[in-house]
């Protein structure tokens, strides 16, 4: 296990976990079709929603990074990399596209 799987992994794991249910319980309930303009709730949903997103899309960004450096010299090539660029694509920090 690498250190960044040590320190982010978990991190990732606990703050999906955390925030998916908040996530579900914003998102499920249907907007107010009577009110002229978004409201604080709707506000908040949206916020949520985009948190959620963010932090799942970091999640699976490291661990298809770290999959990347699990693949052989074959595979890589396979899919047009060397093994110098995957190891480069893998230290990039996980919020960095």
């Amino acid at each position: 296990m690498t250190r960044t799987d040590q320190t982010f992994g978990p991190l990732f794991t606990s703050l999906v976990a955390f925030a998916a249910p908040i996530h579900e319980a914003v998102t499920a309930r249907p907007l107010p079709q009577e009110a002229p303009a978004p409201g604080l709730a709707v506000a908040t949903s949206r916020l949520v929603n985009a948190l959620v997103t963010e932090l799942q899309r970091w999640h699976n960004r490291h661990h298809q990074r770290q999959a990347l450096l699990r693949l052989d010299d074959h595979l890589l090539a396979d899919i047009g990399l060397t093994r110098t660029e995957a190891e480069a694509e893998a230290r990039k920090p996980f919020w960095r596209a």
